[in-house]
């Protein structure tokens, strides 16, 4: 699921991301954040929590992350949560490497379970993709 919001300046992905063409699943979301960081929101929060997630999601969500950096290094205030299961030992270490070269500021947040991750993060509702302008 992946939520969008200008207004308030959140940008959430959670579950899984495996689509069959992931370029073609992400270019709406990408097309949004590259439109949204010409005039970010005074701070833009991301949220991922992310059960699972392909070699070419991962190419992807790099790439967005990359944007999120470049806004930060333009002076926006830009903060990620990492969101992860308690007994994450597969994807947190790839990740933790690959979010400490960024400028902004990246936590990391344990959760016992998806339901605990849903309490804290808006989501579209239906559990796909969800912008709000």
């Amino acid at each position: 699921a992946v939520y969008c919001n200008s207004k308030t300046g959140e940008i959430n992905f959670a579950g899984r991301s495996i689509p069959g063409d992931p370029i073609k699943f992400y270019l709406p979301i990408y097309e949004w954040i590259k439109k949204y960081i010409e005039n970010p929101h005074k701070t833009t929060v991301c949220n991922m929590f992310f059960e699972y997630y392909n070699t070419a999601s991962s190419k992807i969500i790099l790439d967005f992350m990359n944007l999120l950096n470049n806004t930060a290094e333009k002076g926006s205030k830009v903060e990620l949560n990492y969101i992860y299961e308690e007994d994450d030992d597969l994807t947190l270490p790839y990740d933790t490497n690959m979010l400490r070269d960024f400028t902004y500021q990246v936590n990391f947040i344990e959760v016992s379970d998806f339901e605990e991750f849903e309490k804290y993060v808006q989501l579209g509702d239906d559990r796909k993709i969800k912008i709000d302008d």
